[in-house]
């Protein structure tokens, strides 16, 4: 038992210290105290030192990093819940004329002060020193910031910060993580039926190319649904009205399906095999993956040597009679973008494919291109599980095994090093000057 309180006292009491403004501010202070320190070493170190600051940051540390770059407090929203409260109290008949007007004043003098939003933060976000860089990247790793935002009431546009301090955001975890959850469906539930991005296996020549030229794709659960309806449309065309108790309980079997469900932390499962020991040059590459790109004399950076072996995959999908999709479960876009190519042509309006027509629905002002002004314009990537990752010890090591993950290391790589060859923007930090990487960890 004392242990179990140990580790208790270590993982969950933090949370519920954060919560209170009381030892909030210790925290943001102390964090901000380390990360300067941090940096200043980092500096003195290296005095010609010109590059971007990358944070990595797992957890609680994530949102605590997060509050900290988007200058948030809890007091801004108590704030505003008494503002409305009162406004609601007004509207009550009955009130005394003298305590009417006070309210009055009171709601008119907060109302006035509100509209100047960066005075207020001054007066409520007060720390005992600043932070001495500004942010380029964060690397959110089991992340619950989702979670914080929706309890916050965050609109979709708030999501990302509008300042200066960060730049950009990745949301990173492991599908059965318990603690982690995505950030995508923030902006319209939609999304939810969106596969995040896939962390390409390290040893795999798509883990060297740019991210931002994955297409999307569906989730395998929701292009089954639709395969079910229009089954069951057709049926009814044909037969009639049926007995619909069958089809429901096809509905719930696909929900206690393995190979595309959601585990406890609202992240997808991902159905990649065992890593191969066959694969030649010591790479443990799953089978599955098609043969990649020959590669050019001049190689990027890579853990270890030689080329990977891959054998083709051999599975296939039926075809999806409501639009011509690609055999992978979902995925329309083109190539070149994970926008989806517009649904018209030469001879007029063409069917739309299934992806399209999940974007569409999407309002335009909430669709992510709208939002994220990056080069990679996603939020949610996620790292893939073993086959042997199926039990309750995997749902626990998952939120502590980011830190052995090389996948994980590869991608922060790929985002802070495009590759050279590649016709990609000025990288964000000199190859002469390495960023520097300030963890924010629980």
């Amino acid at each position: 038992m004392p242990s179990m309180r140990h580790a208790l006292n270590s993982i969950a009491m933090d949370i519920m210290y954060y919560q209170s403004p009381l030892y909030r501010s210790e925290i943001i202070n102390g964090v901000i105290r380390s990360m300067n320190h941090t940096y200043q070493i980092f500096a003195r170190n290296n005095p010609n030192f010109s590059g971007k600051v990358s944070l990595v940051a797992h957890s609680l540390g994530s949102v605590i990093a997060y509050d900290v770059l988007t200058n948030w407090s809890p007091l801004l929203l108590y704030d505003q819940f008494v503002t409305t409260a009162i406004k609601e109290h007004l509207k009550q008949s009955g009130i005394d004329e003298e305590e009417r007007k006070i309210l009055e004043d009171f709601h008119s003098s907060r109302v006035k002060l509100f509209e100047d939003e960066d005075k207020v933060n001054s007066i409520l976000l007060k720390t005992d020193e600043k932070l001495e860089f500004q942010v380029e990247n964060m690397f959110a790793i089991g992340s619950p910031l989702a979670v914080f935002l929706v309890m916050r009431g965050v609109d979709f546009k708030k999501v990302l910060p509008s300042n200066e301090n960060v730049k950009h955001i990745y949301n990173i975890f492991h599908p059965y993580d318990p603690v982690a959850y995505r950030l995508e469906p923030l902006y319209d539930s939609h999304y939810k039926h969106i596969r995040p991005v896939k962390l390409f296996y390290y040893g795999d020549d798509r883990a060297k190319q740019p991210y931002a030229k994955l297409p999307y794709e569906l989730h395998k659960s929701y292009v089954r649904k639709l395969k079910k309806q229009q089954k069951k449309a057709k049926e009814k065309s044909k037969n009639g009205e049926k007995d619909d108790s069958k089809e429901e309980d096809d509905d719930e079997s696909d929900d206690d399906d393995n190979s595309d469900a959601l585990s406890t932390g609202s992240s997808p499962r991902s159905e990649s095999p065992v890593p191969s020991e066959e694969a030649g040059g010591g790479h443990n590459v799953p089978p599955e993956l098609p043969a990649p790109a020959a590669s050019g004399n001049g190689r990027w950076w890579k853990f270890g040597g030689g080329s990977a072996v891959v054998a083709p995959s051999t599975q296939t999908e039926e075809p999806i009679e409501l639009a011509k999709e690609a055999e992978s479960g979902g995925s329309a876009a083109s190539s070149s973008s994970p926008i989806p190519p517009a649904a018209h042509t030469a001879n007029g309006p063409k069917p739309l494919t299934l992806i399209e027509a999940l974007v569409d629905k999407i309002p335009p002002e909430r669709r992510l291109q709208a939002n994220i002004h990056s080069e990679i314009q996603r939020l949610d990537f996620f790292l893939q599980p073993s086959l042997t990752e199926k039990s309750y010890w995997s749902l626990l090591k998952s939120h502590f095994a980011y830190w052995q993950s090389y996948d994980l290391i590869h991608f922060m790589l790929n985002v802070l090093y495009p590759q050279p060859h590649e016709q990609q923007p000025v990288p964000q930090v000199p190859v002469a000057a390495a960023p520097a990487a300030v963890p924010v960890a629980r």
